[in-house]
């Protein structure tokens, strides 16, 4: 068998999957900030073990309040009524008691739109329920700590 890149990818993929099922994790990392590309956070601190490059814990911050937030607290907006930031569980509360406020009822708006020509135009349509969540959780996050 003639080795290839995509052989050799494979074979060291399985050891480090194997080396991570057996691995108990017994040196770590200090917190690192967690990178998704170069130069682009993911908005996490991870911590690595040293043997094996398993991530074993992870952190960020409350989108809304700020609060320090382990991995296993972290409630993630559904990208449908809220943004996919990460909230504290009172902070999420919170938002779904202000969503609640603030039902969707379509109504007809003015859109602007940009042409490839260069022109500019508006229309009349009506505002889709996830664009009046959008308005919803932008108003819910400018009342910061609140």
């Amino acid at each position: 068998m003639v080795e290839t890149y995509e052989s050799l990818r494979e074979e060291f993929d399985r050891k480090v999957e194997a080396l991570r099922k057996r691995c108990t994790h017994p040196k770590v990392s200090d917190w690192a900030v967690e990178w998704w590309a170069l130069a682009h956070s993911t908005g996490h601190e991870v911590k690595a073990c040293e043997i094996c490059g398993a991530v074993v814990n992870r952190r960020t911050r409350c989108s809304k309040c700020g609060r320090l937030l382990e991995e296993k607290e972290f409630v993630k907006g559904d990208g449908k009524t809220r943004a996919l930031e990460v909230f504290c569980q009172a902070c999420e509360d919170k938002w779904m008691e202000f969503a609640k406020r603030h039902p969707y009822v379509p109504r007809v708006v003015e859109m602007t739109v940009h042409a490839t020509d260069g022109s500019v135009s508006t229309k009349k349509e009506t505002l889709s329920e996830g664009m009046h969540y959008m308005e919803v959780y932008e108003e819910f996050m400018k009342e910061r700590g609140k």
